[in-house]
């Protein structure tokens, strides 16, 4: 599959999100009569279709928060969520449709377009590598430390068998059943973070410190059968506003991308960024960086969720040596995150 940047205009987004706020709140109610009576007195929320015209005007304001979300760091979270928020909006659109209502749906479908559509370019179905160049597999994966159970997690290694495993908050009684893997895996590295940071590979690697980077990223260096070691980072960043300050996620990508060029360029960074790769602050990281988001269709979190309202926030960002990457979301394994198997070719 061919990479993407995926990088956008912030100026565009901020315009466009003020538009759509401005017409969430000031214009509806005049262009769409029914709005404007419902405003203007006592609205019955026991009628259904009242409640439909609130989710839209909620959904539409939604949306502008979204695009704001360049200058405004707190809402960031809005903006992780474009394709729930897109996909609720037009099953608004399609339940308004039955009550005669066409203005309102609409306006239903227009706001669903303007979520969904910066977000489109990172989903694509799977395609062939790319000629030429070494394919490695790579498995991440948030265990999730409230998942007691490791059997599902070491089923799906096994039966996928991928060159290198990336698993991130795995239990510290989880050791003995990693063990189990060495057969496969004989070279591994641990580090405490929250929970337990697991690299395995099938050929040596060596962890190094990027001083900058902070506590919760892991650097390798993986020998390879052929050609130069692959460096990988392995990555769990903070949650945004209102799970931490607003901002706070920014600058923890801030200092990654510092170490990232002071400690030499990883190939590929895998992780639960806790944030979609359409996002403002996933956006900069690549314009910091020139790391390549790899694309592919799939939600990751939370997995109770049907597919296409989950967030993907566990991603892969890719260098420049990186040719093309195929991501395909996986089963669940008792963790409130999906498992991410990317196919990686590597340049000759």
């Amino acid at each position: 599959m061919n990479l993407q940047s995926g990088v956008s205009s912030p100026e565009a987004h901020l315009q466009t999100g003020r538009a759509v706020t401005r017409a969430a709140f000031f214009l509806a109610p005049n262009f769409f009569p029914a709005t404007n009576r419902a405003m203007a007195g006592p609205m019955q929320l026991g009628r259904f279709g009242d409640w439909l015209k609130v989710a839209t005007v909620f959904g539409a304001v939604g949306v502008g928060a979204a695009m704001l979300s360049g200058p405004l760091p707190a809402f960031d979270i809005v903006s992780h969520a474009r394709i729930p928020i897109g996909a609720l909006l037009a099953a608004l659109g399609l339940l308004h449709l039955p009550a005669r209502r066409p203005r309102w749906a609409a306006a239903a479908f227009l706001a669903a377009g303007l979520s969904i559509a910066p977000a489109s370019a990172f989903f694509s179905p799977p395609q062939a590598h790319a000629a030429g160049g070494r394919t490695l597999r790579v498995l991440f994966h948030n265990a999730w430390m409230r998942n007691e159970d490791p059997a599902r997690v070491l089923t799906l290694v096994r039966s996928t068998r991928p060159d290198i495993v990336a698993l991130i908050e795995v239990r510290r009684d989880w050791r003995a059943a990693i063990d189990t893997l060495a057969d496969i895996y004989p070279y591994r590295v641990m580090e405490p973070r929250y929970g337990e940071t697991v690299i395995l590979s099938k050929t040596p690697l060596e962890p190094f410190d990027a001083p900058g980077a902070g506590a919760s990223i892991v650097f390798a260096d993986i020998a390879q059968s052929e050609g130069p070691r692959l460096r990988i980072a392995v990555t769990h960043f903070t949650r945004p506003w209102p799970w931490d300050k607003a901002g706070a996620q920014r600058d923890q990508l801030a200092r990654f991308a510092e170490a990232w060029r002071a400690n030499g360029e990883p190939d590929i960074v895998v992780g639960d960024f806790n944030g979609a790769p359409w996002s403002a602050p996933l956006q900069t990281l690549s314009r910091n960086t020139g790391l390549r988001p790899a694309v592919g269709a799939g939600g990751t979190w939370p997995t109770f969720l049907p597919a296409i309202l989950r967030l993907p926030i566990d991603n892969a960002f890719v260098g420049p040596r990186v040719r093309a990457i195929a991501r395909r979301v996986r089963g669940p394994t008792g963790s409130d995150h999906a498992p991410v198997l990317y196919d990686v070719t590597l340049a000759d």
